[in-house]
């Protein structure tokens, strides 16, 4: 991989459990970016299949592949921050264990940063691939405030930037919202779907299994921190309604057929990874 001495580093962080199924592709994704001046660090939580096996593979075979294995399980935000201690690039670019990069999107996220200054961090609208019926449907982000969706998420590295993991509920809206912009419409969202993200047909997506497990001890923690009223009001509506129901249903809403995408450019990119 040639890398471009004009180019700043950007230090892609993955946390990963129990990825077998996923990582290969997403791997792929990261390693195949038109963006060539990249590390790529990744915590494994002690996985318990082979996804630990494959990492170490990757690393062999690509320099700018660095693997840690955990002997336990930190969790995705104390393993961030982990890696975080590490990343040595300009900037950081958040990627899930089982979601896909478009091959320009870390490319599009630093032109953006470097002609933008005032902008803290720089997220990209997505797709979201269900699985079960092979389906696409095209999300969009609002493009300026303090909220991106985080596997989007590239933003310039500073020294002491850290998830607080004493909020339990939305730690990376918190730390986008409260750490990273400080309340002030820093995030801009570049509007073109260039990441994709599984809906996995096993359910075992983190924001599922989140917002199904979540206390009332862990929602008050984010409120406890941020004093955000209206967070609080708006969990208690969606468990009172039922949230992951009408969610499901809402997901069905505005989806097409996998053939529907084949013959767009764009969408090619993709389905490189979803065969």
């Amino acid at each position: 991989m040639n890398k471009s001495i004009n180019q700043p580093l950007v230090s892609i962080l993955n946390v990963t459990y129990n990825a077998e199924k996923f990582i290969k592709p997403t791997f792929d994704s990261l390693i195949n970016q038109e963006y060539s001046n990249t590390e790529i660090l990744i915590l494994d939580n002690n996985s318990q299949d082979k996804t630990s096996k494959i990492l170490k593979e990757y690393e062999k075979k690509f320099s700018n592949i660095k693997t840690f294995l955990g002997d336990k399980n930190l969790g995705p935000y104390r393993g961030l921050n982990f890696l975080l201690n590490k990343a040595k690039g300009k900037y950081i670019s958040i990627t899930d264990h089982d979601d896909i990069y478009h091959p320009q999107k870390i490319s599009k996220q630093v032109d953006f940063l470097s002609q933008n200054k005032k902008f803290v961090g720089c997220g990209t609208n997505l797709c979201k691939y269900f699985e079960k019926d092979s389906t696409f449907k095209y999300v969009k982000i609002k493009k300026q405030g303090t909220f991106a969706a985080h596997p989007s998420l590239v933003f310039r590295n500073k020294q002491g930037l850290k998830y607080n993991t004493k909020v339990k509920y939305k730690t990376d809206t918190y730390f986008m919202k409260y750490i990273l912009c400080k309340k002030k419409p820093l995030l801009y969202n570049i509007q073109e779907p260039l990441y994709l993200s599984r809906v996995r047909t096993d359910k075992r997506n983190l924001s599922y299994l989140w917002n199904e497990k979540l206390t009332f001890n862990e929602i008050w923690s984010y409120f406890d921190h941020s004093n955000d009223k209206k967070a609080l009001i708006k969990f208690m509506f969606k468990k009172i309604l039922n949230y992951n129901f009408f969610k499901n249903i809402f997901s069905e809403m505005g989806k097409e057929s996998l053939n529907s995408l084949k013959n767009g450019d764009f969408f090619q990119d993709y389905l490189q990874y979803l065969k």
